[in-house]
């Protein structure tokens, strides 16, 4: 009996440790989006499935009020609203 409980204290040591290790990368990831950005390529597509423009870089990305999204790249703001885009972490 003190095996099983032993065994399963273990167990639900392990799981609720990886997932906070999970937890704690992702926040990490996070803050340093926050601070310096991440590497970037950010994809803007036409209605038509065609590509208009790539950007790439490392800088933060920010959705805007009205459903877009905002960042800065080589000391330049853009701003693309009404546009597909996908915005690829590298």
């Amino acid at each position: 009996m003190k095996k099983i409980l032993l065994l399963g204290l273990i167990t639900a040591t392990l799981v609720i440790g990886g997932c906070s290790t999970k937890a704690i990368e992702s926040q990490q990831k996070d803050r340093k989006s926050q601070q310096t950005g991440l590497t970037r390529e950010i994809t803007v597509y036409s209605n038509d499935g065609t590509v208009i423009k790539k950007y790439k870089g490392t800088f933060n990305v920010e959705d805007t009020k009205t459903g877009g999204i905002k960042f800065e790249l080589n000391g330049k703001r853009i701003i693309l609203d009404n546009c597909s885009t996908i915005n690829e972490e590298q």
